[in-house]
């Protein structure tokens, strides 16, 4: 997780400070932003996923 935002906030400071053509902070954004957001779907739909594949009905350490 620290590693992610890091990247993130790298990104971010590349995007802002560093120089470069029009349209590489407009991809930039829109690679990051769609990162987070697969991302974030992904996180979401494994822990299902997984207990429902392990025949677990509750998440380990909640019994």
């Amino acid at each position: 997780m620290v590693l992610a935002v890091t990247v993130m906030a790298g990104c971010t400071w590349t995007a802002v400070v560093v120089p470069g053509p029009d349209w590489a902070r407009w991809v930039l954004a829109a690679g990051i932003a769609l990162t987070v957001a697969a991302g974030s779907v992904l996180a979401v739909l494994i822990g299902p996923a997984a207990r429902r594949l392990s025949r677990r009905s509750t998440p380990p350490g909640t019994r």
